[in-house]
């Protein structure tokens, strides 16, 4: 797409892994993120929503921050894949609360709530539409969105801002 011709016809959907972090964590990428794409309109945006296996004796962030503490390199969380959003804002919880949690990069959306869901992994980040029907069933629990203030959808659920120091 970044070599097509500009001519209107050729679109390209990106993701905030091809157009932000992709730049910062591939040593030469092909393209230019910035300079070879002209953005045309925002088409969707997620919230995300921190969930751990219900095997995780945590009912809220601080309670989970205090249990990964007490259980350094014991608990691991999955992300859509290394560079992701996702892997990304884990990472930064890591740095901004001193935790020793195991990174699991999968495949994708699909695989890690498959192991999530599973019990191969403890925790992870995924949209509000994937972790639904996971919660209505108990097979996961909720703990925070990825935002700077409460999601009006789930207005009982804190903002990560709420419950990580630093974040």
């Amino acid at each position: 797409v970044a070599r097509a011709a500009p001519d209107g016809y050729t679109l390209l959907f990106g993701t905030s892994s091809t157009h932000v972090s992709g730049a910062f964590m591939v040593k030469s990428m092909p393209y230019d993120s910035i300079k070879d794409f002209t953005p045309i309109a925002p088409a969707t945006s997620a919230v995300g929503v921190w969930v751990v296996h219900p095997s995780v004796p945590a009912a809220s962030v601080k309670e989970l921050l205090t249990h990964v503490r007490a259980n350094p390199g014991k608990l691991a969380y999955g992300s859509n894949g290394v560079g992701t959003s996702y892997h990304l804002i884990t990472e930064l919880i890591k740095l901004s609360a001193n935790l020793d949690i195991l990174h699991v990069p999968l495949s994708g959306a699909g695989e890690m709530m498959n192991s999530l869901v599973g019990g191969h992994i403890q925790m992870g980040f995924n949209s509000v539409g994937e972790i639904r029907q996971h919660v209505q069933a108990g097979k996961l629990r909720p703990l925070a969105v990825i935002a700077g203030k409460r999601f009006s959808a789930l207005p009982d659920l804190p903002s990560l801002e709420e419950t990580v120091p630093g974040y």
